[in-house]
């Protein structure tokens, strides 16, 4: 580097145009008397010494007491090593502070619930509160895929899922071939497209953006947000057991009325 981007570079060190050219000229020159560092480094004679007087107070320089003035620069080490030490303390300080910041964060989301918004556990209480709530906010498809569990709470979700039929809403609703026989089944609200397929567990999926699975060994729930990798994976899953399922309209009662 030239020493005039060294010069330019010492200005974060505290120091002026003119110091840093006369710490510059000592360091590179040795001793100097005042005229003499004018000279070499192109300073005004009339500047000359309140520079030396400020590189002295900082401790960059030495000025012998005697005259003429002779002045010879601090070893970097020695002139900036306090500098730069109180310089990591502060970067070291200021880590420790972002950090400390990062757990306030940290457990600030865990209070709010900000980290479940991707994957909320569902009590087997709120299971029901949730599916209605959701399939009343679809605003265009719900898809269901149930075991026999699972039918059992979709008959509950009952009327929720009449108005959501009545409101246009695509409803489809992929049984499981185990559940054929099941007493529930010709309960599905009429107007709801029915299959039978291959699912072996029950999902809930709303506008393709929002999932709902339930265990059925013990009622409770998983929820999966927008976005979410396996909310992609689920509805494709289920849409590959969509288009394989058979059409289970011949299980539904000959006439029904909707609702009934």
């Amino acid at each position: 580097m030239r020493n005039h981007d060294l010069a330019s570079s010492l200005d974060e060190f505290g120091l002026s145009t003119y110091e840093a050219k006369a710490y510059l000229t000592l360091l590179g020159r040795g001793s100097l008397s005042a005229s003499e560092l004018a000279y070499h480094s192109n300073l005004p004679r009339t500047k000359v010494y309140s520079t030396l007087a400020r590189l002295s107070k900082k401790g960059l320089i030495v000025i012998t007491q005697h005259k003429p003035l002779v002045c010879s620069a601090v070893p970097p080490d020695d002139a900036f090593g306090e500098l730069l030490t109180e310089q990591e303390n502060r970067i070291n300080d200021m880590k420790s502070t972002i950090a400390r910041l990062e757990k306030i964060s940290e457990e600030s989301n865990k209070i709010n619930g900000v980290q479940e918004q991707r994957f909320l556990m569902l009590a087997p209480s709120s299971i029901l509160v949730t599916l209605n709530e959701l399939i009343l906010g679809a605003k265009e498809e719900i898809a269901c895929a149930t075991d026999s569990w699972g039918l059992r709470i979709l008959s509950q979700c009952k009327n929720a899922m009449i108005k959501s039929i009545v409101d246009k809403k695509n409803v489809k609703i992929l049984v499981s071939k185990n559940c054929i026989d099941n007493d529930i089944l010709p309960s599905v609200p009429d107007g709801a497209s029915v299959k039978i397929g291959h699912f072996t567990y029950t999902l809930f999926m709303f506008d393709r953006s929002t999932i709902v699975i339930v265990d059925s060994n013990n009622g409770k729930g998983a929820m999966f947000r927008a976005m979410d990798f396996l909310t992609n994976l689920h509805g494709r899953i289920f849409d590959m057991a969509w288009v394989n399922g058979t059409d289970a309209s011949f299980l539904m009662p000959v006439s029904k009325e909707l609702g009934k």
